[in-house]
């Protein structure tokens, strides 16, 4: 007599137990990966914090988190591809708050989106400082593959929180909403290299992202608090771009005479 096929094998309590098992244990091992995964990144972003060059290696990481810097590199390909991870985290958690807020909020304005920006990006100075490392990583095309996951995963983002923006804001027209905030993100990004990258970051990483001229714009222009001159230039962005929405809504609803 040949054996049944093992799809025909009556399925028995002790297999069954044995399928709990293991689907328990790759659960266990699935949370295990992750929270050491977290132990990496919080000890490589410690380590980045303190850094007085932004620069930091695999074997500090390792020792900081209590593992073998082979163990790192099962993580995380390159110190590169760390230091992108730790950049995305910090723009993610941006857009959570951003997409959490256009979701939750009944009004979303200026107001709202300030205080986001000012929580997650000009208050918090890691935000841009791991944004200037990927922005060196780009010019020199480091670790492209990190890179391009990064910058389609970001543009996602944008085109999401931008579709709902114009949800909220009736006067913004298809399309204006991720042009809003691209171009606000752009003008955050362009003033913290003007106004905070001669202070905040030291002189070796403030050569390789800030063009010379900038630099001495920068000294001509005296003492500025770089929050407080994103937040206005950011408010000029949107008082500008909604009144002009509105004007063109208003001219389409005008009949031609």
């Amino acid at each position: 007599m040949s054996p049944k096929p093992a799809s025909q094998i009556p399925e028995t309590a002790a297999l069954r137990c044995v399928a709990v098992v293991r689907q328990r244990t790759r659960a266990v091992d699935e949370q295990d990966r992750e929270q050491r995964r977290l132990s990496i990144l919080n000890a490589a972003e410690k380590l980045f914090a303190k850094s007085p060059d932004n620069d930091i290696s695999v074997a500090q990481v390792a020792e900081l988190a209590g593992l073998a810097k082979g163990t790192i590199y099962l993580y995380f390909e390159s110190k590169e591809v760390l230091l992108l991870s730790l950049h995305e985290r910090r723009v993610q958690a941006f857009f959570f708050e951003l997409l959490t807020a256009l979701d939750a909020q009944a009004v979303f304005g200026f107001e709202q989106m300030a205080a986001i920006v000012r929580r997650h990006m000009t208050e918090e100075p890691l935000y841009m400082a791991l944004g200037a490392v990927a922005m060196r990583f780009m010019d020199r095309q480091t670790a492209p593959a990190a890179l391009k996951q990064l910058s389609d995963q970001i543009a996602a983002w944008m085109l999401e929180a931008g579709a709902k923006l114009e949800q909220k804001v009736s006067s913004l027209a298809p399309g204006q909403g991720v042009r809003l905030l691209l171009h606000g993100y752009a003008q955050i990004v362009g003033l913290w290299h003007l106004l905070a990258v001669p202070s905040a970051v030291p002189s070796k990483v403030a050569a390789s992202v800030v063009p010379p001229a900038a630099l001495a714009a920068r000294q001509a222009l005296g003492p500025l608090n770089y929050a407080d001159e994103a937040e206005y230039a950011l408010a000029q962005l949107w008082t500008s771009a909604l009144a002009a929405t509105k004007q063109t809504l208003s001219t389409k609803k005008v009949s031609p005479t």
